[in-house]
């Protein structure tokens, strides 16, 4: 009888406990504590282990037997496969992008699905804006990608928990590339990832604001994702070094960013921090549309931009009719989107090759900013 490998305690998150129970199986698959023709334990034990219903370790069974990873043989249990080697099929012509689909970026993805299509490949895009950036929706997509065995995938990645690490990772041992845009994490040192230096950024921007006078730095943003953490570490660097004093965060819904009258008006708490704020701040805001927000709060609180108060923004939005022009940093997406893509469509490199390439923003003064 093949020997079972005895299996340690595990603590689940609050998500779905059988996807999380897949998962870590799957880990196991892929590292060897469960080899080919190795019997896992039963089902019994399974429920023990993970504290759940037979129920769940049933369905987190079902799906890995579906997958080709496990077999069920009756009367004997439930077994790794000897023959599941995905790495080794013939890749698909597909190329995934889980990307925000909206109207201010939807020229880069013509340019970038007509690159594809220059390749001889196929675009198949998701969708994952602020609203959308869910782990759980976008690693649906991602199962998608490895069951048809999509040669690459690029990701503009979940800031929220619980991450889809070790989804990356799998799919990179089934061969299959993946590229962030946006890091999901603190350490990205295993991934590969083509975005802009949060960090140098955040440098950068605070040098310019310390050498126009300002005393406080206040950053506005819908979230505080791994990427503007970064971006506050670099402001903090710059701030203790000018004696500056950086203010707490002002927050506001991320699901309303596209209409910054209803910032205004759904984030009370907002309107109220803007308009306390100290006179010689310099604003950072996140978004586009958070910036403007700040504009219209101060435009009416009788605070003078930008002697009293500056203001810059995230370039990452189309103009609007009517809004004010703030000074911006302007992010490259088109840049790093098509140089993603290069990478996704060239055979010549493999899923294994760690490519890690940094882009800078370019600073542009708009009269939001006293002058240096």
């Amino acid at each position: 009888m093949v020997g079972q490998v005895k299996m340690k305690k595990y603590h689940l998150k609050n998500v779905t406990k059988s996807e999380q129970i897949k998962d870590i199986l799957q880990e196991m698959l892929d590292s060897g504590e469960y080899a080919p023709g190795k019997k896992l334990p039963a089902e019994s034990e399974l429920r023990k282990t993970f504290n759940v219903s037979r129920n769940t370790v049933r369905e987190a069974l079902s799906n890995l037997v579906h997958e080709g990873r496990l077999s069920k043989q009756h009367g004997r249990g439930t077994f790794v496969t000897d023959k599941f080697i995905n790495a080794d099929m013939k890749k698909t012509n597909f190329i995934g992008l889980c990307y925000p689909l909206a109207e201010y970026n939807l020229d880069i993805l013509k340019d970038a699905q007509e690159r594809v299509l220059e390749a001889g490949k196929i675009l198949v895009t998701y969708n994952v804006n602020e609203d959308l950036q869910d782990p759980l929706y976008e690693k649906r997509f991602l199962e998608k990608v490895k069951k048809e065995n999509f040669q690459s995938v690029i990701v503009f990645s979940t800031p929220r928990e619980p991450l889809n690490t070790v989804i990356y990772d799998r799919l990179r041992k089934n061969g299959i590339k993946v590229i962030l845009i946006s890091p999901n994490k603190t350490d990205m040192s295993e991934e590969t990832f083509f975005c802009f230096d949060y960090k140098r950024s955040g440098i950068s921007i605070a040098e310019k604001i310390a050498s126009m006078g300002y005393k406080h730095v206040a950053l506005v943003s819908a979230n505080m994702p791994p990427s503007y953490q970064l971006l506050k570490s670099g402001i903090e660097e710059i701030m203790s070094k000018e004696n500056m004093t950086l203010l707490d965060n002002i927050y506001a819904d991320p699901h309303h960013l596209d209409n910054p009258k209803e910032i205004i008006t759904l984030n009370p708490d907002f309107e109220k921090k803007v308009k306390t704020l100290p006179k010689n701040t310099a604003v950072i805001a996140t978004q586009m549309e958070l910036g403007w927000s700040v504009h219209s709060v101060l435009s009416e609180s009788g605070l003078e931009i930008p002697e009293d108060i500056g203001i810059c923004a995230f370039y990452n939005r189309i103009a609007k009719n009517n809004s004010p022009i703030l000074s911006k940093l302007i992010i490259p997406f088109r840049t790093i989107l098509m140089d993603a893509i290069h990478y996704a469509i060239d055979e010549d490199i493999l899923a294994q090759d760690n490519i890690q390439k940094y882009y800078t923003v370019n600073f542009e003064p708009q009269g939001t900013l006293r002058k240096e």
